[in-house]
């Protein structure tokens, strides 16, 4: 004899999956270059014509910012597409000037090493977030931390 609960249950848990599936807030993956180009580029161009004797840690800050934001909105494999454009919109606008891509070394291995990761960290906190069955459960040990309300008892 089965447990006709059981049952019920069992099927409410695999219905919430499905509509978890279907309601993914992240964008299509085929939107994801069209965004990354579009915002990289308009990034690169601004930070060359307002910031251009800054130092290019502050450049790359300032892209990686653009990067984790973007790839919020992305899938983890289509985040590294965020990324490479970040770094070709980056190294050839600010770092070369007049759209010339080049390596400068060890300098553009910590501008491809940040990007990547930003994206990585970025896409997969978000997976990370949707995938967990409660917001307060998402974040494990942090769920415990709270703003205290002035005049409010402390539990």
């Amino acid at each position: 004899m089965t447990n006709q609960a059981h049952s019920v249950s069992q099927y409410l848990v695999d219905r919430r999956h499905q509509l978890v599936e279907q309601r993914d807030p992240r964008l299509p993956d085929s939107f994801v270059g069209a965004l990354a180009f579009t915002t990289t580029l308009v990034v690169a161009v601004g930070i060359a014509t307002t910031a251009a004797d800054t130092p290019w840690a502050l450049q790359l800050a300032v892209m990686a910012a653009v990067v984790a934001v973007d790839s919020w909105w992305c899938r983890p494999l289509p985040s590294l597409l965020v990324s490479t454009c970040a770094w070709l919109a980056l190294n050839g606008i600010d770092v070369n000037g007049n759209g010339q891509l080049g390596w400068a070394g060890r300098a553009d291995v910590v501008r491809v090493g940040v990007l990547v990761f930003v994206a990585l960290a970025a896409s997969s906190m978000r997976w990370y977030v949707l995938r967990s069955p409660s917001p307060r459960r998402a974040f494990g040990p942090l769920r415990h931390l709270h703003l205290v309300r002035q005049g409010a008892p402390h539990a």
